[in-house]
Formats: C-alpha cells, sequence, structure tokens
C-alpha cells in the first residue's frame, strides 16, 4: 500500500495503468481508509476517460510549433497594428 500519497500522485498512477481492473486493484489498495478520496479519484478518472485526455504532461512545457506565433500580428498599409 502507498503510505500517505497525495490525490494527484494516486490519479497520475491510476490513469497511466493499462486496463480498467489493474486501476480498480490500484485504486482499492491505495484508497482502503480513506472511501471519500476513492470517490473524488473515481470522480477525477471517470471525467479524464470521458474527455479522452491523454496523461497529463510531466511538468515541461512544450516548445512552440511554426503555427503558434509567440504573439500575432497584422500589416494595415506599411504599419504595424497590434
Amino acid at each position: 500500500m502507498v503510505e500517505k500519497a497525495s490525490e494527484q500522485s494516486i490519479f497520475l498512477h491510476a490513469v497511466g495503468l493499462a486496463s480498467p481492473a489493474d486501476r480498480a486493484a490500484y485504486l482499492e489498495d491505495v484508497c482502503r481508509d480513506n472511501p471519500r478520496l476513492r470517490l473524488e479519484l473515481d470522480a477525477l478518472l471517470a471525467a479524464h476517460d470521458r474527455l479522452g485526455a491523454d496523461p497529463p504532461p510531466s511538468g515541461q512545457e512544450l516548445p512552440r510549433t511554426i503555427d503558434e506565433p509567440a504573439h500575432h500580428q497584422q500589416r494595415d498599409g506599411g504599419r504595424s497594428v497590434r
């Protein structure tokens, strides 16, 4: 059993598990003494699954792409307009 794991770390681990059975077994173990936490995590995971979301990023900022400029700028005649 994971001792005093945070809700976030439990969520991140659970969302990475491949099967619903593995997820349920993990949550049963870590939330054994905290049914309220289990309900909260079940709700978060259900919302995550409904949205079809990927696992949360590891905290690193994704690089900008060519299609995503740092700022938008329009031209009006020869002047820059923001």
